[in-house]
């Protein structure tokens, strides 16, 4: 269940998207790492679905309680209010709970999910991109192992 804490929309928290950004950490020199922009679909919308829940809509938990991570949270004032009053379920961002979940543009999402640290954010979604792998032959993605 969801804390009751309050959160300040004033809060910022870290800047997500750093460890993204240039070819340095694998990603191309447009921000993107190379496995999203080479993915099926079926992978992009798991892409997607990571983005929104994490970066977009997500929370992340902090000594003084949960706050909000995504900068779409923090659009939405009664979303808001509604996650922290437990009025909707938080689960761990993990990729097995995102990946079920649909995006919901025009309602407020009926789930959120909550990391621990910008750190534990970059190792799930790693673990996700270490099951791709690009093809030289034909600079396509496939799915590593069984």
């Amino acid at each position: 269940m969801a804390s009751t804490s309050r959160l300040d929309p004033t809060d910022r928290p870290g800047e997500p998207h750093a460890r993204c950004a240039g070819s340095a950490d694998g990603g191309s020199s447009d921000g993107h790492p190379l496995e999203a922009r080479n993915a099926k679909s079926g992978e992009r919308e798991d892409i997607k679905r990571l983005a929104w829940y994490s970066t977009e809509f997500g929370l992340i938990r902090e000594e003084e309680g949960l706050k909000a991570f995504g900068a779409g949270r923090l659009s939405s004032i009664a979303e808001l209010e509604s996650v922290m009053s437990g009025a909707v379920p938080v689960l761990p961002l993990t990729v097995e709970n995102v990946i079920p979940h649909e995006k919901s543009v025009w309602s407020h999402n009926d789930v959120t999910f909550v990391i621990e640290s910008v750190d534990q954010l970059a190792r799930e979604l790693e673990r996700y991109f270490a099951r791709l792998q690009v093809s030289p032959d034909r600079g396509s993605l496939s799915r590593r192992g069984p």
